[in-house]
């Protein structure tokens, strides 16, 4: 949905930041949720702008989700996924997650040296809806965010064809940047009829 750059700013110096970003480049540019947190982790571009303009400004580390993850890309200097998530730009409130990498000064040490994270953010429903030909028509799948298949970790679903669910299925739990994504496939009726076998039977 977009490409963006996320700075820390410890909240002695959220003052000077917002001002200085709007002298010199967004007149508008505002912090967003209030937050006691001793560094916020501040939304400082993001484009394109227009469908994301929500996310400006942005305090990331107003949820415990979002702040590990950034934590834990900080950290072992690897791109981190952050848990399911709603994206404030996403009006249809449908679920997502957040891909953070770190960014650190070369001539620095990782400990003094870093600058921030590039980040992009993901609807779910854009990123995995029309992944094939065959989607939606021999098979189906849907993606839960962790090691177990619940309604409130679902980032996906491709739904369920008119002709119901098929009689083939699988599961795998696999990891992406720091987070256990568990996808479950099932066949559509569609494959089952062409796709019959009776060898079993014969054997």
């Amino acid at each position: 949905n977009g490409i963006g750059f996320i700075a820390p700013v410890a909240q002695n110096d959220v003052a000077d930041f917002v001002a200085e970003i709007r002298e010199n480049e967004m007149p508008g540019f505002a912090l967003h949720p209030e937050t006691d947190t001793a560094e916020k982790y501040i939304i400082k571009y993001i484009a394109p702008l227009g469908p994301n303009r929500q996310a400006l400004g942005l305090d990331i580390s107003f949820e415990q989700g979002r702040r590990t993850a950034a934590d834990r890309a900080r950290e072992t200097g690897l791109p981190q996924l952050t848990p399911r998530i709603l994206l404030v730009q996403d009006d249809a409130k449908t679920p997502g997650f957040l891909l953070l990498r770190p960014v650190y000064d070369r001539a620095s040490e990782r400990e003094s040296g870093f600058r921030g994270w590039v980040y992009a953010p993901f609807i779910g429903r854009n990123l995995l809806a029309d992944l094939t030909a065959t989607q939606d028509k021999v098979y189906e799948f849907e993606v839960f965010d962790g090691a177990l298949a619940e309604p409130e970790t679902m980032i996906f679903s491709s739904g369920v064809s008119d002709d119901g669910i098929g009689q083939y299925s699988d599961r795998i739990t696999v990891a992406f940047y720091g987070r256990p994504w568990t996808i479950v496939y099932h066949s559509t009726p569609a494959f089952d009829r062409v796709f019959a076998n009776h060898g079993s039977l014969i054997i």
